[in-house]
């Protein structure tokens, strides 16, 4: 019988130490994972607390049906809230008139332009 060789027997050492490596080796929950997993549960039960009255009114849907239900009615009311801050910072975009224009200034130009008429009327 032939004798291993000195590699032979160092791959055999390093297996096994490879192995008890991976025996010691504990798993571990990562913090990142577990507060993702957290927020990801509580969303899930918002949405299912929000989705009860959808699933009184329409039993026969599925939990993915429902979740873009109520998805659609957070991206609405978002979309609204949004146009109406819109609306605040650029009203003239909505109105037809600047508010530059309702300024004192622009108004005094205005009261000048109105005297400056009466005054020089024809006729």
């Amino acid at each position: 019988m032939e004798s291993p060789s000195l590699l032979d027997e160092t791959v055999v050492a390093a297996a096994a130490a490879a192995h008890r490596r991976v025996k010691r080796k504990k798993k571990r929950i990562s913090i990142i994972g577990l507060v993702i997993y957290s927020i990801g549960e509580n969303i899930l039960s918002i949405f299912d607390f929000f989705s009860l009255p959808l699933r009184y009114l329409l039993p026969n849907l599925n939990d993915d049906e429902y979740y873009l239900i109520l998805l659609n009615f957070i991206i609405t009311i978002f979309a609204f809230i949004y146009a109406y801050l819109f609306y605040i910072i650029r009203r003239e975009i909505f109105t037809g008139s600047s508010p530059i224009h309702s300024t004192a200034y622009l108004q005094w130009f205005e009261i000048q332009r109105y005297r400056f008429q009466e005054t020089h009327r024809a006729g």
